[in-house]
This record gives C-alpha cells, sequence and structure tokens, in this order.
C-alpha cells in the first residue's frame, strides 16, 4: 500500500518527442526576423481563455511604432491535437489540423498567401521610409 508521501505519477512523464504548436510559431516568428534583414519581426503571444489555448503570430514592424500586424490564431486544449487555425491572409481560413504534419501544411499556406506577402512588402518599404 503506498505512503502518503510516495511518488504515485508515472515515470515516463515529460518524456516525448512531441513539439508545442507554440514553439513552431516561434520559430516562424524567429525566420521572419531573418528573412527581412530585422526589419520586420515576428510575435507570438499566447492567452489561456475559456479552457483553450490561444497562440497569435504577429508580423511587428518596429519603425512604425511597433505596429503590430495579426497573421494567425491558433487555438487548442490541453492536448495539442486537434487544434485550429483561423486566418484571415488565405482568405478566410479557419481548419482543424488533426496532426502536426497537418498544422505545417496549413501553416505553410498560411505564410506564403498572396495577401501576406502584400502586407510584409509593404511593412519593409514603410519601415525604410522614415
Amino acid at each position: 500500500m503506498p505512503k502518503p508521501n510516495d511518488d504515485l505519477w508515472p515515470s515516463d512523464l515529460g518524456n516525448t518527442d512531441m513539439v508545442a504548436p507554440v514553439a513552431i510559431l516561434r520559430e516562424q516568428a524567429s525566420a521572419l526576423g531573418r528573412k527581412t534583414n530585422y526589419i520586420l519581426s515576428g510575435q507570438v503571444e499566447t492567452h489561456g481563455i475559456g479552457g483553450k489555448i490561444h497562440h497569435i503570430l504577429y508580423v511587428v514592424a518596429p519603425p512604425l511604432d511597433n505596429y503590430k500586424y495579426e497573421v494567425l490564431e491558433v487555438s487548442h486544449e490541453a492536448v495539442f491535437y486537434p487544434l485550429w487555425i483561423r486566418s484571415d491572409d488565405a482568405g478566410v481560413y479557419n481548419k482543424e489540423a488533426k496532426t502536426q504534419d497537418e498544422f505545417m501544411q496549413f501553416l505553410k499556406t498560411i505564410l506564403s498567401s498572396e495577401k501576406l506577402k502584400r502586407v510584409i512588402n509593404s511593412l519593409i518599404v514603410q519601415s525604410q521610409a522614415g
């Protein structure tokens, strides 16, 4: 019989090769800075709302008084998948990703959308004009 001060948790907690969606978004935020020679940066904000975790990816233009453009929002429960990804940059985009591979594919579609490329190019030009 276990004693009151025994550790009853399973021994394999924390042993996983999963990558958190927020880590994927942070890497893409960092990549944006490198891709634009740090004229723009990416930023990820995380909020817990209504039992879900929400991550919002922004493009930030520091020379424009830190103007922030929302690229997408990802929401999930404590378990990562399925998750929902919402963006207006690839048309009206509200998709459920059941796996990390699906999430990565949806993310690639949004980040390479024509609308987002126009926004980023415009922010670069405006940032360099000042």
